[in-house]
């Protein structure tokens, strides 16, 4: 296990040296006589539907991760040990999410990306569902990475959409700050809900409350959409 933390810190490290060494940026001190900067909260509910969904999102991927290794370990994983069973779990969905991103972006810019995100949503749901079923490590990871490959570009949709609703694009960095502290919420929720839930009801319990959040996000979406086609005939 230790062994992991070195790995970790090292490719951190790699990162921190990469940066250092070969970004280049030129940067303008502006004087500016703008009000200094406020947090304040967006008014237009198509940005609270954005950003609820993001943090909804981050909880639907993040939801089994304090659970897993016991979920894996109740499961057929021969020949593979627990623990690489259980990463590889894990590990399925963000490549799943890496193929799909692309395609997803494709799509979303053909027929909208609050309507792209809504879908994905809704099939995430369903393939979180049967998830609480399944005795086999390897069905569970086909889940996975079909669940993947359908919330994959939810996240990018999410950004879009949400640039497109914020109109003062001199206060764009402002709101972007905000949506990236509403996933920082889901990573936060999302582990401590699936924990809470697997304690409380037992660990196939998690999966139906996280196909139940995922469904939500994409109910949500949905009315979300149906707002910004009403506010907007064009």
């Amino acid at each position: 296990m230790r062994d992991v933390f070195f790995l970790s810190g090292g490719m951190i490290l790699f990162n921190v040296v990469a940066t250092c060494l070969l970004v280049r940026e030129k940067h303008e001190r502006r004087e500016s006589n703008a009000e200094p900067m406020r947090v304040a909260a967006p008014v237009d509910s198509r940005i609270w539907v954005l950003l609820i969904a993001t943090t909804g999102l981050l909880v639907a991927n993040l939801s089994i991760d304090p659970i897993i290794y016991s979920i894996v370990a109740s499961m057929d994983h021969h020949p593979l040990e627990t623990a690489s069973a259980a990463g590889i779990v894990l590990s399925v969905t963000a490549l799943g999410s890496l193929l799909s991103a692309l395609a997803l972006g494709r799509l979303a810019d053909r027929y909208g990306a609050m309507r792209i995100a809504a879908c994905g949503f809704a099939a995430g749901a369903v393939l979180i569902v049967p998830q609480a079923f399944v005795t086999s490590v390897y069905l569970l990871m086909g889940l996975r990475f079909a669940m993947g490959l359908a919330l994959g570009g939810v996240l990018p949709c999410l950004k879009s959409a949400l640039k497109h609703a914020y109109r003062d694009g001199r206060s764009l960095g402002r709101i972007m700050g905000l949506s990236t502290s509403f996933q920082y919420l889901g990573q936060v929720l999302g582990p401590l809900l699936g924990g809470l839930v697997a304690a409380i009801w037992g660990t196939s319990y998690t999966f139906h409350v996280t196909a139940a959040v995922a469904l939500a996000c994409a109910l949500l979406m949905t009315l979300g959409l149906r707002h910004s086609s009403a506010s907007d005939p064009s």
